[in-house]
């Protein structure tokens, strides 16, 4: 009975320590998701504004170079600041995502995911529209849309991990504590079952007839 008891509290203590090493991975987590948001938002300033840069000199030049001085000014003026714009509200929207989804894993990462995309779909377009407004591009047809990616802006979050490597030092830490997470999750979930056979066992043992 003696040796079942010294097993129950070993198993405590185990599940204990590992309960604190989550904590403080869960916080590692936290504080990286951080500098991975700060860094995918100033990497898609950047990448949004050599878009607008490539759709206007590479891509549609002759269109750009028939606007006036002032009107290519403006269209600048309003691009750089729609991206700007973007720039400060894309730290809020990342940071609320963290929040909700909290330490389940799949949630988290899928969620951060889904908002960063939502963030760059929604930028591309407002940048196309201006674009558009400006006689720069021209608004697709339907059956445009519907063959496939029309020209324009397009914003991908592959390709901005790919191409910026703070993203993607900070996407590299946040899969390797992610990873440590899960380890240490599967760990205690098997401490836990393990603590309450050896909870059964000693309560069976105290209760059998001598």
């Amino acid at each position: 009975m003696t040796s079942m008891i010294g097993t129950v509290e070993r198993i405590q203590k185990n599940i204990e320590q590992l309960e604190e090493t989550l904590l403080v991975v869960a916080r590692e987590i936290h504080q990286t998701c951080i500098g991975y948001i700060t860094a995918v938002a100033e990497a898609v300033e950047r990448q949004a504004l050599q878009a607008s840069y490539q759709v206007c000199t590479r891509g549609f030049p002759s269109q750009f170079l028939a606007l006036s001085v002032p009107e290519r000014q403006t269209v600048q003026q309003a691009l750089r600041e729609l991206i700007a714009g973007r720039r400060q509200r894309m730290p809020e929207e990342l940071s609320q995502a963290m929040q909700a989804a909290s330490l389940d894993l799949d949630s988290f990462q899928d969620e951060l995911e889904t908002v960063i995309i939502r963030e760059l779909k929604s930028l591309a377009e407002a940048m196309n529209e201006r674009l558009q407004q400006a006689r720069i591009l021209s608004r697709p047809e339907p059956e445009q849309s519907e063959a496939g990616e029309v020209p324009g802006v397009h914003l991908r979050l592959s390709e901005i991990e790919f191409s910026d490597r703070a993203v993607m030092s900070w996407r590299s830490q946040l899969r390797v504590l992610s990873a440590r997470l899960a380890r240490l999750q599967r760990e205690l979930a098997q401490q836990r079952e393990e603590k309450m056979v050896a909870d059964a066992e000693a309560a069976w043992r105290s209760t059998w007839p001598q």
